[in-house]
């Protein structure tokens, strides 16, 4: 009897202590779960496990928020056994289950499992959902036995004969894939092309360089020059993938899944290149910060009056420039023009209402978390971030600004790979929000 109150009690204990999170945890609205997808939504998996987990001991049925702690566990490479059965829960009412399902099995190596999931969720989840998925490339993988995932560690009581419905045979664990070798980028010098062109490397929060001969230590220099030049490279590499994912689309069978391991291994070791970029660059930085940190206020004033004024030169410059090619492509549909217009083609000059493309980032009424705006100083050391505030008072974070849609898609896949895994294009037209959709109307 005593036993069975000790229980009550336990349970009512953990109950009030569950509400009471919840009611830290909410907003306004008080909604916990609201909250979590916001989370979920915007890629931070880590935050939003222990609120979901929370919520499935309140609600042990619930399918959508099984859905929710089993995808956070996954994406935070925890497919255990807790992750399993939140998704066998939630795949009765939600297809989208199944891939996370699949990525259980697969990195068992349990293939026939794996690939029954990948299946079911390829004929049963949305469009949209496998649309955005890489449940094509998976599938091949598994029908050539490759596992890319980190070993698991199974527990006793998680063997892929207990998790299966039918016993199989195991098999035998592969050795993880080794990591690419990106070759070193010997420095020999500055390239001819940064002698005279306009970089933007942000050394802390008041002073950025804008010229090689910029940098203080000769050091700085180099460790720059070779992020800069592991960044090139990585860039052709990026153009190659993206060639080869596209003729990925166009094949089937055998063809396909040939592409599938050169695709692979080039995913790899762009990451990697862009990790090495990033370390170059933070190597950079560490020197030149200390040097800034420690100069006087009026040296730091100087620096940068003269930083603006190259800033406004070559500004001035590039609209002159604009406003003379402008002026010649007009000259050429003129009547009386001499020059074949076969040969040239008319540009009408740069509309006011032009459409740009740029990253967005980060939206934030406040400050931006500590976590996000370590993010953000991470990547202000290769690149410039814009902020501006929108008619709501919520600041934009951006970087960026191009013309092309393509090059936006291309821009924003580099941004995911230095961190910023939710970044996504945005349109604006006249400095004002429009949808991608108007954009691409207006643009054609």
């Amino acid at each position: 009897m005593l036993t069975k109150k000790i229980k009550y009690l336990n349970g009512m204990l953990f109950l009030m202590m569950a509400c009471l999170l919840i009611s830290i945890s909410g907003n306004a609205q008080n909604d916990p779960e609201a909250e979590a997808r916001k989370l979920f939504d915007n890629g931070r998996f880590e935050e939003a496990l222990p609120v979901f987990r929370d919520l499935t001991r309140l609600y042990p049925n619930d399918q959508n928020l099984n859905y929710y702690l089993g995808a956070c566990l996954a994406e935070t490479n925890q497919l255990t056994g807790e992750a399993k059965q939140a998704l066998d829960i939630a795949k009765k009412g939600i297809p989208e289950s199944y891939f996370y399902l699949g990525k259980y099995f697969h990195v068992r190596s349990d293939w026939k499992n794996a690939i029954q999931n990948y299946e079911r969720f390829k004929s049963e989840a949305r469009k949209k959902s496998v649309e955005a998925s890489s449940v094509g490339e998976l599938i091949s993988m598994c029908r050539r036995m490759k596992n890319p995932f980190p070993v698991v560690e199974t527990k006793p009581e998680e063997t892929i004969d207990s998790l299966t419905d039918k016993k199989e045979t195991p098999v035998i664990q592969e050795s993880p894939v080794k990591e690419p070798v990106v070759p070193e980028h010997v420095v020999s010098g500055v390239p001819p092309i940064l002698k005279d062109s306009f970089i933007h490397f942000q050394v802390n929060a008041v002073v950025s360089y804008n010229k090689i001969d910029q940098f203080k230590f000769e050091s700085s220099k180099e460790a720059f020059i070779r992020g800069w030049l592991i960044e090139q490279d990585m860039q052709k590499k990026l153009n190659n993938l993206s060639n080869l994912r596209k003729e990925y689309g166009t094949l089937a069978g055998p063809e396909q899944d040939s592409l599938v391991d050169l695709i692979l291994k080039l995913e790899q070791e762009t990451y990697r290149m862009s990790q090495k970029a990033r370390d170059a660059y933070q190597e950079a930085n560490l020197k030149e910060a200390e040097f800034w940190n420690k100069a006087g206020a009026l040296e730091i004033e100087n620096f940068r009056r003269e930083v603006n004024r190259i800033q406004d030169s070559v500004k001035t410059a590039s609209e002159e420039r604009m406003r003379k090619q402008a002026e010649e492509k007009i000259l050429v549909i003129l009547p009386d023009t001499a020059v074949v217009a076969d040969t040239v083609t008319a540009v009408k000059p740069v509309p006011a209402n032009e459409i740009v493309y740029k990253i967005q980032i980060g939206a934030y009424r406040n400050s931006p978390p500590e976590w996000v705006q370590g993010q953000f100083k991470k990547l202000a050391v290769i690149r410039r971030i814009d902020q501006h505030v929108d008619e709501k008072g919520v600041t934009i974070y951006t970087v960026g600004e191009m013309k092309s849609y393509n090059d936006a898609l291309q821009m924003q896949k580099q941004i995911r790979m230095e961190g910023m895994k939710n970044a996504f294009v945005a349109a604006y037209q006249n400095n004002k929000r429009i949808s991608l959709e108007e954009a691409k109307k207006l643009t054609q």
